[in-house]
């Protein structure tokens, strides 16, 4: 991934969400939000995203559910898992499933950009 990649965003927590992606455009991202499930598979049906990242609870699935979907149509999306939640079943079940990390909430911005500083080195 040589330029800077497209980002979805999947959380139902807007604050999240927002923070996120307002950092992610002040260092160049392309990225955009959605509250649940169905937007996201909607969203990467229909876009060329690079990297997503899954809020774990979702309104309407858990986000390995929603990881496990997209992985029937696009097993390319590089897939990081966040929570607020001490779930490890869950967790370690996403990063089985392929999720490259899980990233728990609160977290920092500094984490954020160079994870994907060295996703696009990759």
């Amino acid at each position: 991934m040589q330029n800077k990649p497209n980002i979805l965003i999947v959380d139902d927590e807007h604050s999240v969400s927002f923070s996120l992606i307002s950092i992610l455009m002040l260092e160049d991202y392309k990225a955009i939000s959605v509250d649940n499930g169905k937007q996201a598979i909607e969203a990467i049906k229909n876009n060329n995203f690079d990297i997503a990242f899954f809020d774990i609870r979702l309104p309407d699935m858990n986000g390995v559910e929603l990881l496990k979907t997209v992985r029937e149509f696009n097993s390319n999306l590089i897939v990081i898992m966040m929570t607020a939640y001490a779930n490890n079943d869950l967790i370690e079940e996403a990063l089985q499933k392929g999720a490259l990390r899980c990233l728990r909430k609160p977290f920092e911005i500094p984490e954020v950009l160079d994870l994907l500083k060295k996703i696009i080195k990759k």
